[in-house]
């Protein structure tokens, strides 16, 4: 998200607000951009707050295999940046 940012020529400061410009931009919806933003917060409990992260989500997560929707939420952010000529 950041690199695409930058690529793009756009200033974000961090992670989510790098994925809201790329859907002001029009590389990721507004759903996409929402479970982003979900994967974001995520991701801040766990590496910075690891004592209270909720198991039941981390279950959820992996019964649900919903990690693969971050693989590809990837691949459409790297095709719409190709599709602009830009290297991600």
């Amino acid at each position: 998200m950041q690199r695409g940012c930058s690529e793009l020529g756009l200033k974000a400061e961090g992670y989510i607000e790098s994925g809201r410009k790329l859907m002001e931009e029009g590389i990721i919806n507004e759903e996409e951009f929402e479970f982003y933003r979900r994967v974001v917060s995520f991701r801040n409990i766990a590496i910075h707050e690891y004592v209270s992260v909720n198991l039941e989500i981390v279950k959820r997560i992996i019964v649900g295999k919903e990690f693969e929707k971050v693989y590809i939420l990837a691949l459409k952010i790297i095709e719409e940046l190709k599709k602009r000529d830009i290297d991600p």
